[in-house]
């Protein structure tokens, strides 16, 4: 039986089941797990009653090793791969929910941050050794951010006022109106008043 490499696949998004495989296994890897309590104010205590808030995922942490200088390519060729899966997949948008397997380890989630580290350089430039360090959330679902709705814009309409020869103008928000005379005649036509008090007629 060969040596089992890890693999980070994607779940879903336009890269949905191409596995990344590890170049190098890593030599640890960490899970954490936090529980949120929020401390409550009690006088005459030493130490407040806690009240708990809601669950959190798991988060694995681990370091990929990747070295190229042999064969004298770009190791961004292996670690650009990993880095897509922190971009937003426009299929989704949001980022792809990973599915990270190694012997017993079986870890779905999403990836929290990544980091690049690039340690050795061709005499060109070419980066030929990285270490990347990974942090992923668990979770079985996830979702895009719900689009937003702009805003109506408000009708206004234009005053205008003589001052010292000149007209002065200001938009301000109309305010519909009508106005009736007594004795049983008809309304007059439908005005707008501004702020100001000044009365503007439509026809």
């Amino acid at each position: 039986m060969g040596l089992a490499k890890l693999q980070i696949t994607p779940v879903d998004g336009k890269k949905q089941n191409q596995a990344i495989e590890a170049l190098f296994n890593p030599k640890e890897y960490t899970i954490s797990k936090s529980v949120p309590w929020n401390p409550q104010s009690a006088s005459g205590l030493d130490a407040p009653e806690l009240q708990f808030t809601t669950g959190q995922g798991e988060t694995l942490q681990l370091e990929l090793f990747f070295d190229t200088y042999e064969a004298a390519t770009n190791v961004k060729t292996h670690t650009d791969k990993l880095h897509e899966l922190a971009l937003i997949d426009t299929s989704l948008h949001r980022p792809p929910m990973v599915l990270v397997t190694w012997g017993t380890l079986s870890f779905k989630g999403v990836v929290e941050s990544l980091n690049h580290r690039f340690t050795m350089f061709m005499e060109d430039g070419t980066p030929v050794r990285a270490t990347c360090s990974i942090t992923l959330r668990r979770a079985e679902n996830a979702r895009s951010r719900p689009p937003t709705t702009a805003a109506t814009r408000a009708r206004t309409t234009r005053s205008c006022t003589p001052s010292g020869g000149a007209r002065r103008c200001r938009a301000s928000r109309a305010r519909s109106t009508t106005i009736r005379t007594s004795g049983g005649a008809s309304p007059t036509p439908t005005a707008s008043t501004t702020p100001s008090g000044s009365i503007r007629a439509f026809a």
